[in-house]
């Protein structure tokens, strides 16, 4: 039997967006910086930056996802009979 959390229902929600979200900007960022020749020397020389800051909050939400994973498996509850 698994209890249930509105919180945690609302924060999976949340971070599922947040992934979603950071997931394409990381692939647009990506994109622009293979293709460099359409972005004047200035942009191109910020993508790095910009796509190492977004790596680290993919890993940030990844870790999130984690916690958030571990509340859900202290939602359910288990019999010793099992």
């Amino acid at each position: 039997m698994e209890l249930r959390s509105n919180d945690l229902d609302f924060a999976e929600a949340d971070l599922v967006k947040r992934v979603n979200e950071t997931e394409q900007e990381l692939l647009n960022a990506e994109r622009l910086y293979n293709q460099g020749r359409t972005l004047s020397p200035e942009q191109q020389a910020l993508l790095p930056a910009e796509i190492a800051v977004l790596e680290q909050r993919r890993e940030s939400l990844k870790r999130e996802a984690a916690l958030l994973a571990e509340k859900r498996r202290r939602l359910r509850v288990e019999s010793p009979l099992d």
